[in-house]
C-alpha cells in the first residue's frame, strides 16, 4: 500500500519515501507534525497515514478525513478500511463498522474490509452478523485456516 501511495504522489515526496523506507518515520512524522498548520492535502493525507503507522489513531482518522471526497491518492475503499482499522484500535466498534461498512459498499471485493467488519462484530459478541460475513469471506478464494477456525469458534456462541 505505501509503495502504491508514493508511486502515485511521485517524484515530490521522494525523500519521504527514501526515509521512510530507511526506518526514519519517526522523523518524519515529527517534521510533519511541526508544520500543520500549513499542510496542502497531500500533506495532510500522508501525515494520517504516517499517524495510523505509528499507531497514532486519532490524527491518523482526523487527517485522513480531511477533505476525503477530494483525494484520489487511494481507492476510497481502502481509505476507508485504514480509517475502520484506526477505530476497530481505538475500540470505537460503533465508528469502525460504519467506515468497514462504506468501503465495502464501494468494493464488495474488499475482503479486508470484510474479515475487519467481521473481527468489530465478533468484539461487540454480534455473532450471528460474524457468523454472516465468515461464512461470505470462507466461500470466497480468500479463506485460510484462520478463517474456518474463526467460523467454527463462532458456531460454538450461537
Amino acid at each position: 500500500m505505501i509503495n502504491k501511495i508514493f508511486e502515485i504522489l511521485g517524484d515530490k515526496y521522494e525523500d519521504e519515501y527514501h526515509l521512510m523506507k530507511n526506518g526514519k518515520l519517526r522523523e518524519i512524522y515529527y517534521e510533519y507534525s511541526k508544520k500543520k498548520s500549513i499542510f496542502k492535502k497531500e500533506d495532510a493525507f500522508l501525515y494520517g497515514i504516517f499517524s495510523f503507522l505509528l499507531e497514532k489513531y486519532d490524527d491518523a482518522i482526523e487527517y485522513l478525513l480531511k477533505d476525503i471526497e477530494n483525494i484520489h491518492i487511494l481507492d476510497l475503499d481502502i481509505l476507508y478500511e485504514i480509517i475502520g482499522v484506526a477505530y476497530l484500535n481505538k475500540k470505537n466498534y460503533l465508528e469502525a463498522t460504519k467506515y468497514f461498512i462504506l468501503s465495502i459498499s464501494i468494493n464488495p471485493n474488499n475482503y479486508a474490509s470484510k474479515y475487519n467488519l467481521g473481527i468489530t462484530y465478533l468484539k461487540n459478541n454480534n455473532f450471528t452478523y460474524a457468523y454472516k460475513i465468515f461464512l461470505e469471506i470462507q466461500s470466497s478464494s480468500f479463506s485460510n485456516e484462520n478463517i474456518d477456525k474463526i467460523v467454527n469458534y463462532i458456531k460454538t456462541k450461537l
